[in-house]
């Protein structure tokens, strides 16, 4: 992956504990930890961004006219099928 250069400033705290983390063999280096850590985040938006439109999508549907007990049983059924 070719890698474009970033300024990024942290407190000294973080920037002690991230070196001695890298330098305990977690990852090969402060770049590679840092994008490892955007990579994580950027993964965990697509998926709070596709649990946002499945939410969406469940009230816009509307109240539903079945039952609790017909829901787990159509529920039961899908699973069964599968």
């Amino acid at each position: 992956m070719l890698m474009a250069p970033m300024k990024l400033a942290l407190p000294k705290s973080l920037k002690q504990w991230v070196e001695n983390y890298v330098a305990q063999g977690h990852y090969p280096s402060v770049d590679d930890y840092i994008a490892a850590l955007v990579e994580n985040d950027r993964a965990q938006q697509k998926k709070r961004d596709w649990l946002d439109s499945e939410l969406q999508k469940g009230l816009d549907s509307g109240v539903s006219k079945r039952t609790l007990k017909q829901i787990h049983a159509d529920h039961r059924k899908r699973l069964e099928a599968a």
